[in-house]
């Protein structure tokens, strides 16, 4: 898990990985939901580690060492041992810029945008969106905790956000991105429409 002021601060991040092409996580994600709070903050030191060297998951509005530089930051939680605060003001001017160089529009809901980074640039052309909390309301998925260890695990493969269609078939023939992870997931439910509706493999490149 990353703090992420500005999409400049993962491009700095991405430009040092050695894989020419890696995924990155955009975890949109207030403090103030249960389920943010339940699933992601309370565990977050956790995925820290977990995640590791395999896929980073950044959370704007979040960050380190502010030392009362954002006026409405709030204490949430401790990674590694060090005090991440919450701005919404932050938040915010993140969504702002993300929403002028995309055509993807906040929802209000609790996101994970998976994108293809190289070499310090996000591929806006193919990403994936997972609505977490309606994707939990329908039983889509069993738990926000689940879906990022399947991710995790999936990266551990050196596998990119577009190439995780490769994991499965190992190789030898493409499938979506969508149906690795609903494959790999202990979905609860079987009707394909019910899985798949809160899973979206999209351009939101700016026209």
């Amino acid at each position: 898990m990353n703090h992420a002021f500005t999409l400049n601060d993962i491009r700095k991040t991405t430009i040092t990985y050695d894989e020419p092409i890696r995924a990155v996580g955009i975890l949109i994600a207030r403090p103030n939901i249960d389920i943010v709070k339940q699933e992601i903050l309370s565990d977050i030191n956790y995925f820290y580690h977990r995640s590791g060297k395999y896929i980073d998951f950044f959370l704007p509005g979040y960050g380190a060492y502010w030392h009362g530089h954002y006026p409405d930051a709030v204490d949430i939680c401790k990674v590694n041992g060090v005090d991440w605060s919450y701005s919404d003001k932050m938040f915010c001017e993140f969504i702002n810029e993300l929403e002028s160089i995309s055509s993807w529009r906040y929802s209000g809901e609790t996101e994970l945008i998976i994108i293809n980074s190289s070499n310090g640039t996000l591929d806006l052309t193919s990403t994936m969106s997972i609505w977490l909390e309606a994707a939990i309301k329908d039983e889509a998925i069993r738990s926000i905790r689940n879906f990022l260890e399947t991710i995790i695990r999936i990266a551990r493969n050196k596998v990119d956000a577009s190439d995780f269609r490769n994991s499965l078939m190992k190789g030898s023939a493409r499938v979506s991105i969508i149906d690795i992870l609903l494959e790999q997931l202990p979905l609860i439910t079987g009707k394909t429409l019910k899985k798949t509706k809160h899973f979206v493999n999209r351009n939101i490149g700016k026209d």
